[in-house]
Order: C-alpha cells, then structure tokens, then sequence
C-alpha cells in the first residue's frame, strides 16, 4: 500500500524522495479490500454522516464531505482513525483523521472556523499545545518542507525536536485555507526519521489541498 501511496503522491507532483525511503509491500490491495478499509475507519469513527469511501486499489482514503478533505489510510484499519470532534462549532465542521505509516503518526484536520481564522492563528495554538504537552521543546532549525506543486494556497507551519513519554521525537504542524476551510497537518516521527516525515508530510498535505481545491466539498 505504501508504494501505491507514493505512486499517488508522485503523481501529483507533491512527493519527491520518499517513495524510496519508505517499506514496500509486496502485495497490492483490491478495490474490495481497500474500500473495506475506508469503510470500517468511517464506522469505527460515528461518521458515516460525514465521511465517504474514496479509495482506489491499493490505496485505502476517505474524503470529508463538506471540506473535500481527502485522508490515505494505512492498509490496517486499526491503525487509522476519525475524529469529530465536540468543540462548540457544528457538528461535523471540525474533524480529522489520523493514520500511522511506516512510523509516522500523521494527522490531517479540517475546520470550518467561525469567527474565521488566520493560519497565522491556527499555527500558534499548535505550537502552544506542543509546548505545553512536550517536554525540553526546541525549534527545528531546519524549518518545515512543504509541498512543492504550483497552484496551491500559501502554506505556513513550524517543526520542533521535543520529547513525549520519554522519546525524543520530531513533530512538525502545516496550516494552509480553502475557501471556508482551515486545514491542518501535524507528522510526528522518531528524532532520526526527519528527511522521511517532512517529505511524506510535504506529499499528504499537498494531495490533500490539491483535491480540496479541484473536487471542494458541500454542505
């Protein structure tokens, strides 16, 4: 499934090292098996109401109806998730979806704020939040990488070194808008695994924009 992830990515121009930096299946999944996948991550999550199938073979996804937010999923149902989340806004405009691939927790998160948020606005209580629920925090001189394909809107974030559980770690948020919708990305990976997350993060986060942009979702 991860080369078929990557293949994707490729595809529209927003991966461009970490295809062979990630493990290879030998096998591809159905159009079946995938669909079976996206489907019971939409049931596990309460969120038929919200989310639909969009996978192809080999590549199990998700799609949030009103955003256009698009979510790879990992081939293990159990290692992906949704969240709708309760925070005052209408239910159903404030979601994410969360996978683990090849050692990388990624979240994608789509919000419809009201009063409207700027990203500038959304970075800072990520980082707020990494602050407060890290430990020994340090800026990622490096920056952040995101994704290389034109036509997308401006793209801001922060990365960071930071410690959780007693794992030193690398954890890195990127926010962009469509339209009414704020949307977020946050990878977090092993301290030595960052070239891998940033290019996979880079890769998501521009699929996912690029689809909210050419297939925007409805209400």
């Amino acid at each position: 499934m991860l080369r078929r992830l990557c293949q994707t990515l490729v595809a529209v121009a927003v991966l461009s090292v970490a295809a062979p930096a990630l493990a290879q299946e030998e096998t591809e999944m159905s159009l079946a098996e995938a669909k079976a996948v996206a489907d019971e991550v939409i049931v596990r999550g309460n969120a038929t109401a919200y989310f639909d199938v969009a996978s192809e073979p080999g590549l199990p996804a998700i799609r949030h109806r009103r955003s256009g937010l698009i979510c790879l999923l990992a081939e293990d149902p159990q290692a992906s998730s949704i969240t709708v989340y309760d925070s005052g806004l209408p239910v159903g405009d404030d979601v994410s979806c969360s996978t683990q691939l090849s050692g990388n927790t990624v979240t994608l998160y789509a919000t419809r704020y009201q009063p409207k948020a700027t990203d500038d606005e959304v970075v800072a209580g990520a980082v707020e939040a990494i602050h407060k629920n890290w430990q020994n925090v340090k800026q990622y001189e490096g920056g952040i990488r995101g994704p290389s394909k034109d036509g997308l809107p401006p793209i801001t974030g922060a990365a960071f070194l930071a410690e959780r559980d007693g794992r030193k770690l690398y954890t890195q948020v990127m926010v962009a808008t469509v339209g009414d919708w704020g949307f977020k990305l946050r990878i977090t990976t092993a301290e030595d695994g960052v070239e891998t997350a940033q290019s996979l993060g880079a890769g998501l986060f521009g699929y996912a924009l690029d689809q909210a942009q050419t297939k925007p979702g409805k209400d």
